[in-house]
């Protein structure tokens, strides 16, 4: 069985290099599950070279005391980044890992509650642990995730979302879709 297979190999000294569940935080919420006519679509693995923009979204300091004010009262950009924005270290953090793995056109936004960057759908793969395949759609061929993305907890605890693995999907005007 794998069970004992692995406890073979750990009396014996022989470690996995795979990284516990618990050391990573998955983003079920950075992907919407392909329904069965997309997947009927899927044409294979995201093999190309073109660079996927990536959005990660991080989060607010003093959340709560920024929804407390009143509805629609002005907040300027530098009190936004200086009381609401995000967490320096948290960003630095970030993007660092994101430099030591591949990503490219890394960008902090100006209240540190997003930083962008550009990756191939194979370095999204290797890195952020989603599984990549092109998709038909509309007449054209897009990478797509198919699988939630994963950054260690070191990183992602500060995260709350990463968007641009599903670029095909594109929000729609409900007053229209009637």
């Amino acid at each position: 069985s794998v069970t004992e297979f692995r406890r073979v190999l750990f009396r014996s000294g022989i470690r996995s290099f795979a990284q516990p569940a618990a050391q990573f935080k998955q983003f079920d919420n950075s992907i919407v599950p392909l329904p069965l006519a997309a997947a009927a679509n899927v044409v294979g693995f995201a093999a190309d070279q073109r660079k996927l923009p990536l959005l990660f979204s991080l989060k607010m300091n003093n959340k709560a005391d920024l929804e407390k004010r009143a509805l629609g009262e002005p907040v300027s950009a530098a009190e936004m980044a200086s009381s609401f924005g995000g967490d320096p270290a948290a960003v630095k953090n970030l993007t660092t890992w994101l430099a030591e793995n591949g990503f490219t056109d890394i960008q902090v936004g100006v209240d540190g509650t997003r930083v962008s960057a550009t990756a191939t759908a194979q370095q999204i793969e290797k890195s952020l642990g989603a599984k990549m395949t092109n998709i038909f759609y509309q007449g054209a061929v897009y990478p797509t995730a198919a699988t939630a993305p994963k950054l260690p907890s070191a990183i992602g605890d500060s995260v709350t979302a990463i968007g641009g693995l599903q670029p095909w999907i594109k929000a729609t005007d409900r007053k229209s879709v009637v």
